[in-house]
């Protein structure tokens, strides 16, 4: 069975996240809110994909420290599985252009996300990078 590969950014400014809604036909968390990311491409390292996804979807451009946060599988509709790594990550500004396969975009605290109709455990995730001390 082909396992995916995919990494997910969570950006943090002066204590809120940015997470993006994906579109309505988007293979994985359709018109859900989570964290800018995507596939790992065949040759890529985490970093170089993890840079490509954020620009694609954000227009952002992230420094090269990536910090990890944590991992989980996903069960895809076609019964394959998804092998998620989510890194905090330091973007250089905080000018976001909605890009490639996003609705819409928000910079968001802890609690103002608990409002928005959130994938997987993301919660969780910025509980973690709310904890170390990378701004």
């Amino acid at each position: 069975m082909k396992l995916t590969l995919v990494v997910n950014a969570i950006i943090k400014r002066s204590n809120k996240f940015l997470i993006i809604k994906r579109s309505k036909d988007s293979e994985i968390h359709p018109g859900k809110w989570t964290f800018p990311g995507g596939k790992v491409e065949e040759g890529e390292t985490l970093l170089v994909a993890l840079k490509r996804e954020v620009a694609e979807e954000t227009d952002l451009d992230i420094d090269n420290n990536m910090t990890y946060i944590s991992d989980y599988i996903y069960n895809r509709k076609d019964g394959s599985e998804t092998l998620g790594i989510s890194f905090l990550v330091k973007s250089y500004n905080s000018n976001v252009k909605v890009g490639i396969g996003v609705m819409d975009f928000k910079w968001v605290s802890i609690e103002e996300a608990q409002k928005y109709d959130l994938a997987g455990d993301i919660e969780e995730e910025m509980l973690k990078a709310m904890a170390l001390d990378l701004q």
